[in-house]
């Protein structure tokens, strides 16, 4: 029968281990484990597996032996963290400080808790094996609330469908809005798109979409036959899971964009199909 990890064996393992040269980490350290050393990666692989997330928040001078380290990568307790996405972040990097402040973090050591429902719980200061598999026991949902930091750098990174059947199947699994630009392939359309959804404003209020592209083979002037009915291209589109959406055409800025997913999300009644008024000649405008 397997033992549990909370098995008094196994914790005399856990605790011998982080002491044993022979279970120092590989010059890799954690990230030779499964550990990611950015909080954009790591959110990435939430969202995609759907598993809570482990943060260790370390701070250790140059020659200094990384004590906490050694724990987490003895093998029981390897086995004990599998079941999270696992992020090394560096006290030294300031947006690594900024993004567990969020939790109430503010030195190093310190271990945090993100839960499915967005709560946490932490364990801050020095620690031993002990302490960290009683911490991953307790840490139960939900917990506290972070305080969360808008202005915290993040990599834009887009996760692109490029069938708009497969993407619209995907958001109704997910119960998310789909993101969906169109654009004329051969032109100037996705250059000058790219610019404007890499840009902080727009790509933190769609990053949790699921997006959609779509290259248009279209040459010859007038309106592009779409889904989402005639189309002036480029033309960005918010649809919701029960099929009503929003349309956005040629986009002049990133802050067109971003206030028009603004208005998208804020309405209070459900967006009936068709555009955003336009206010600028025939072309449809923020």
């Amino acid at each position: 029968m397997r033992q549990s990890l909370t098995h008094p064996i196994v914790r005399f393992a856990i605790l011998a281990g982080a002491c044993a040269g022979g279970c120092a980490a590989t010059s890799m350290g954690l990230l030779g484990r499964g550990w990611v050393a950015d909080y954009d990666t790591a959110e990435a692989r939430v969202h995609e597996s759907d598993q809570p997330l482990l943060i260790y928040f370390k701070d250790v001078a140059p020659g200094e032996k990384d004590r906490v380290r050694k724990i987490l990568d003895n093998a029981p307790m390897r086995e004990r963290v599998a079941g999270f996405v696992r992020c090394v972040l560096f006290r030294s990097h300031e947006p690594d400080r900024r993004y567990v402040a969020q939790f109430g973090v503010e030195r190093a050591p310190a271990l945090v808790v993100v839960h499915r429902d967005g709560t946490y719980h932490t364990l801050i200061g020095a620690m031993t094996g002990g302490d960290i598999l009683d911490f991953l026991e307790q840490a139960r949902p939900p917990g506290a609330r972070p305080d969360c930091d808008p202005l915290i750098p993040r990599r834009a990174e887009y996760r692109w469908h490029d069938d708009l059947d497969r993407a619209r199947r995907h958001s109704e699994d997910a119960a998310r809005p789909m993101f969906v630009v169109y654009y004329r392939r051969f032109s100037s359309d996705w250059r000058d798109l790219h610019g404007w959804l890499e840009a902080r404003e727009v790509h933190a209020r769609v990053a949790d979409m699921v997006h959609c592209r779509v290259g248009a083979l279209k040459l010859l002037p007038g309106a592009y036959r779409s889904s989402f009915g005639a189309l002036e291209l480029p033309a960005v589109v918010i649809a919701r899971p029960d099929g009503a959406f929003r349309v956005l055409e040629r986009p002049t800025s990133s802050e067109s964009l971003a206030r028009f997913v603004d208005r998208s999300l804020e309405a209070a009644a459900p967006a009936s199909a068709g555009s955003v008024p336009a206010s600028a000649g025939s072309q449809t405008s923020p």
